[in-house]
């Protein structure tokens, strides 16, 4: 029996010093209610989403900074000279994209119809064969080197009997050998050249030269269109990805500066120069100022008194003879219960709502923590 009673005493004991304690936060002075809560602010934790070593730490705890004011700074290492190899990247591919939107210049036009004109002139003189004044020309030629052989072949039979007969010397007869064999040889030459004319020109020949017609004309062709869409789509493609490393570039490199992103007071920044911090962990948080609010708890019972909107006055220990000015920024849309479960209705008066309040006119004045009551009017 002694083991049953004790735990159901301490916990009816327990219940009832929760319920005094609760009691004590809210009170009222006739048409005035009276909630004890504690002054808070919002905070922003700020940090760096590339990290490495701090080289500059531009503030202090304690300090009261403007929006875009340097906090911190990292070092950038060799990402300035990745930038710039991304700067050089970005311009090469400008300048292709400019080059093929231009087309091909006019001197490549010029050159490339000098030679489709000289391929086409090369094949009509090769279908045409060669001209009647050609072929009469290596006749009369060709009778020239007959001639001329004829001239020698006597001369080296005069010069070959005058030797037998000792009356010219070898070194003679040598040279009339000579002139007679490069007369043959001449001979020859121009009766191939003679004959190679009347033949006219080879199958394989004019093929040929409807090749290389047709490879220049297609030359031409393709430079007078310009550049394929296609060939400026891919170059635009290259151009925009260099931009976009760019931009990433330029996106760490400010990453390597923390600023303050809106007017505050410093509350921690433990670092100094030369910490390493690692990518997107927080170096320092602030207090915004000018978003300070005492938190709150209303019961149900007294939950008529508090419309969103509404103006209270607000008081602090701390400035005991000073009002300030506040109104209500937030009520809960759930309550919460203390003790847990409501089992009577004189018990729902511990079911509280919480209440947000913003202060107006407490800047730099009022801090996190202070201890501050809200009087809260009733209108009838």
């Amino acid at each position: 029996m002694r083991n049953t009673v004790l735990p159901e005493l301490l916990f009816a004991l327990l219940t009832a010093a929760g319920c005094s304690s609760f009691l004590q936060l809210a009170g009222s002075e006739g048409d005035v209610l009276i909630l004890s809560g504690t002054v808070e602010s919002r905070q922003i934790e700020v940090g760096s989403r590339v990290g490495g070593r701090i080289s500059e730490v531009s503030v202090q705890e304690g300090d009261t900074v403007k929006a875009g004011q340097l906090l911190v700074r990292f070092e950038t290492y060799d990402l300035l000279a990745k930038k710039e190899e991304v700067q050089a990247a970005v311009r090469q591919a400008e300048a292709e994209l400019e080059k093929l939107r231009r087309g091909f210049r006019p001197e490549e036009l010029r050159q490339a119809r000098a030679a489709a004109g000289a391929a086409a002139a090369q094949l009509e003189l090769l279908r045409r064969g060669p001209r009647q004044e050609e072929i009469d020309q290596a006749g009369a030629e060709l009778d020239h080197a007959q001639s001329n052989w004829r001239n020698a072949r006597a001369r080296f039979n005069r010069v070959a009997d005058l030797f037998e007969r000792g009356v010219v010397s070898r070194q003679e007869l040598d040279d009339a050998l000579t002139n007679h064999e490069r007369a043959e040889a001449r001979k020859k030459a121009m009766q191939k050249q003679l004959d190679i004319l009347l033949a006219g020109t080879r199958p394989e020949e004019i093929e040929a030269a409807e090749k290389r017609y047709e490879e220049a004309m297609a030359r031409l062709r393709l430079l007078e269109r310009g550049s394929r869409r296609e060939d400026i789509e891919a170059a635009e493609a290259r151009l925009e990805r260099a931009q976009a490393q760019l931009k990433a570039m330029a996106i760490q490199l400010a990453e390597t500066e923390v600023r303050a992103p809106a007017d505050a007071f410093v509350e921690v920044l433990d670092i100094r120069p030369g910490d390493l911090i690692a990518s997107g962990s927080p170096i320092a948080v602030l207090q915004e100022p000018d978003e300070i609010y005492v938190q709150v708890y209303i019961p149900e019972t007294k939950l008529g008194w508090a419309q969103l909107g509404k103006r209270v006055q607000i008081t602090v220990d701390s400035f005991p003879d000073e009002k300030f000015e506040g109104k209500i920024a937030f009520i809960a849309r759930q309550g919460e219960f203390t003790p847990r479960n409501i089992q009577t209705r004189s018990e729902r008066e511990h079911q509280v709502f919480a209440v947000r309040v913003s202060i107006e006119n407490g800047d730099n004045i009022l801090r996190p923590g202070m201890a501050a009551d809200v009087r809260i009017t009733l209108e009838r």
